[in-house]
């Protein structure tokens, strides 16, 4: 019950709006007749109408969810009252002055809000607030908690830069559609993440993935892996390519710039090969369905790759030519080795243990076997790979997140233009 009465506005909010928008002349007159002494000239324009009564929608549910927490005398969160105090404000000035930009401000707001608590309860009142949230059902050493408030602050901060990105890209599409007389057509954002092996770029894809999603004016968002383009291991073998898998040659670039194309074309459905790490292969007639979402999270090793290093002239056209946004993920090399190390002797342990694992032989490897098999598959693939491919591409992201040994998040650098 709880977490519906939490969601309850974001609900109320996408689906008030999907209904104005399916019956624009309806909610003209509705938000004219209803609200025009709340508008800046009185009169609500067909374009303007979806959004000003979602805006006025989840005002009130707002309010409503303030006061049924005070009748049941029930404590108020303060993140609540911060939601709410923007809701008015940013959804009060969204109404007055017939723009949404002012409601697609609140994520970003909020988020930064979060991000400078977190900061402000660390730094100056040397108290961990994330650790005072979720303490009592995390039990981990202070030293972690430190790094996890670190990383949620850095996180925090990136999420209130990707919804302005998004809320501007989708503000300049709208204006273009204008200018040309044309329909609104769904087009996807993209987003996407490279870095090398083992530096974490599939547990910020779906850290991104999930705090994305939670707002009404980006609310599907799908994550899809370079490793779905890769050719089967049949195709990789025949071609003399299986030590080679994740170099960029291992890919089918052809089916990935089609993906790419059909994506930004707004095709209504696509499908994407799917990849099993367990069978270490594409899994046959096996696809993921992409139905228009709001954004799409890219994550790969070579996502920002201008060649195919096959030692023949470029391709006309990137993968990374239908990128909104890029983050690399970046550490320096030996920390990353480590961390493929132990996920290396973590995997030895458990997934390995499989008999349908491709690596199944490693599992009964000794400790040290292990160790130095992870090291010596690191030096002959993973280090060459990185030098060669991955880490040419740093400088061409958007944003730069450099991570320390311990995984927390040391830097953060935005390329201006």
């Amino acid at each position: 019950m709880k977490i519906l009465l939490d969601f309850l506005p974001i609900i109320l909010f996408f689906g008030s709006f999907k209904y104005a928008e399916r019956h624009l002349d309806w909610a003209a007159r509705f938000a004219t007749d209803h609200f025009g002494f709340m508008v800046s000239g009185g009169v609500v324009g067909v374009d303007e109408a979806p959004v000003l009564l979602a805006t006025v929608v989840v005002i009130v549910a707002t309010c409503a969810q303030i006061v049924v927490l005070l009748a049941q005398r029930k404590k108020i969160d303060l993140m609540l009252w911060i939601t709410f105090v923007l809701v008015v404000v940013l959804g009060g000035a969204t109404i007055w002055f017939h723009n949404a930009t002012f409601i697609k401000w609140k994520p970003s707001v909020l988020y930064w809000a979060m991000g400078l608590s977190f900061w402000i309860s660390q730094t100056i009142f040397r108290k961990n607030l994330l650790q005072t949230l979720v303490g009592e059902q995390l039990d981990l050493p202070a030293r972690a908690w430190q790094r996890l408030n670190v990383a949620w602050i850095a996180f925090f901060g990136l999420m209130g830069l990707l919804n302005l990105y998004v809320a501007a890209t989708q503000r300049l599409r709208q204006t273009t559609d204008t200018f040309l007389g044309t329909l609104p057509a769904p087009v996807s954002y993209v987003i996407a993440i490279a870095g090398s092996v083992a530096v974490g770029k599939s547990t910020a894809a779906r850290v991104i993935q999930a705090l994305l999603s939670r707002w009404p004016h980006h609310p599907k968002v799908d994550l899809v892996t370079t490793d779905g383009f890769l050719y089967p291991n049949n195709v990789l073998e025949s071609r003399g390519l299986m030590n080679r898998k994740g170099f960029p040659e291992s890919y089918d670039l052809r089916a990935l710039l089609q993906f790419m194309q059909d994506l930004k074309s707004g095709h209504p459905l696509l499908e994407v090969p799917v990849y099993s790490h367990e069978a270490y292969d594409i899994v046959p007639d096996k696809k993921k369905v992409i139905r228009q979402p709001d954004i799409v999270i890219v994550e790969g090793l070579n996502v920002l790759q201008t060649t195919d290093a096959r030692g023949g002239l470029a391709p006309r056209t990137f993968v990374s030519d239908f990128f909104d946004f890029s983050i690399f993920i970046d550490a320096k090399e030996e920390h990353i080795r480590q961390w493929y190390v132990d996920r290396f002797l973590t995997f030895q342990r458990t997934v390995f243990q499989s008999p349908k694992s491709y690596f199944h032989r490693y599992a009964n490897l000794k400790s040290a076997e292990a160790t130095q098999t992870a090291v010596q598959i690191w030096e002959s693939i993973n280090a060459v790979n990185l030098r060669q491919n991955i880490l040419p591409t740093r400088e061409r992201a958007h944003l730069i997140i450099e991570k320390v040994e311990d995984h927390s998040v040391s830097t953060l650098q935005l390329r201006k233009l």
